[in-house]
């Protein structure tokens, strides 16, 4: 992930002060869990029958970004009730790391052109200047970690629909799934 190079330059259309959100269901493996992920299924093939599964009437897994008038990132975990302000590119190199509770959000922020390699010397103040906004996103993530209800594969997803949708982007589904593959 770290190396790769986006395919655009994300930029702010969303309408001032605009939300955006997305909501997912969670994912009950019923049979062949993770036979359809690589590399086993470039080897083998594989077959999987899921559902998805609303909790209490609801998609438990949500997503929110609004733009921020200073330019920085926020990201903000409801359930977790922890919260980071990003205020440059060096705040999002641990999306890696096993220790960072925000390591799935900075990847998703990674792949949708906020790295600096993409940006030259510039700055992730002045990148969000240029965009128009800085940005918190709100995570809600209403399952337990470990439960084995696809959690971090769904979070992935909503978070890279959020963002794209923010940054102006609409991906086929066939590279919001390269992406979500990346990330895990």
């Amino acid at each position: 992930l770290c190396g790769r190079r986006p395919a655009r330059t994300p930029a702010k259309l969303v309408p001032g002060g605009r939300i955006v959100q997305a909501r997912s269901p969670v994912r009950l493996d019923l049979a062949g869990g993770w036979t359809d992920t690589p590399p086993y299924t470039l080897r083998e093939g594989g077959a999987v029958l899921n559902l998805a599964v609303d909790l209490d009437g609801q998609p438990p897994i949500q997503v929110a970004c609004r733009p921020l008038a200073e330019p920085v990132i926020r990201i903000h975990s409801v359930d977790a009730g922890l919260t980071e302000t990003i205020e440059s590119f060096a705040g999002l190199e641990d999306c890696s790391s096993l220790d960072s509770v925000f390591s799935l959000p900075k990847a998703a922020l990674r792949l949708t052109g906020l790295e600096p390699e993409s940006h030259g010397r510039t700055t992730l103040p002045e990148r969000l200047r240029s965009i128009g906004c800085g940005l918190e996103i709100s995570l809600r993530c209403a399952v337990p970690q470990g439960s084995g209800l696809g959690t971090s594969s769904i979070l992935a997803g909503t978070l890279l629909a959020a963002l794209h949708r923010f940054f102006g982007a609409t991906p086929d589904r066939e590279r919001l799934f390269l992406e979500v593959l990346q990330m895990e």
